[in-house]
């Protein structure tokens, strides 16, 4: 699992913010609060208790769903969602 630092600059290099919404949900309320609206409060900040791997398996069906309707658009986010979580666990060193 990546640490909160490279979470972090991970996040500055998503110029298109695709990835964005994952990588923001494994950071610490810490990490997070100056990229989230003012006022949020650590209590209303609910970090991912899952891992990348358990989140991956839970998301497969919809994914193959959108790939296999031919959802476009749905199944190029899903692969954007699915490169997050491949990199964040480390598993695959895709695009950097």
């Amino acid at each position: 699992m990546k640490t909160q630092q490279e979470i972090l600059s991970r996040i500055k290099e998503d110029f298109f913010g695709f990835q964005r919404a994952i990588l923001l949900s494994y950071l610490d309320f810490e990490n997070v609060k100056p990229l989230l609206k003012d006022g949020v409060a650590a209590e209303e900040w609910i970090k991912q208790s899952k891992s990348p791997k358990e989140s991956m398996l839970d998301y497969l069906g919809f994914a193959w769903r959108k790939a296999s309707n031919k959802r476009g658009l749905s199944a190029s986010r899903s692969m954007d969602i699915y490169t997050s979580w491949l990199w964040l666990d480390g598993s695959v060193n895709i695009l950097g």
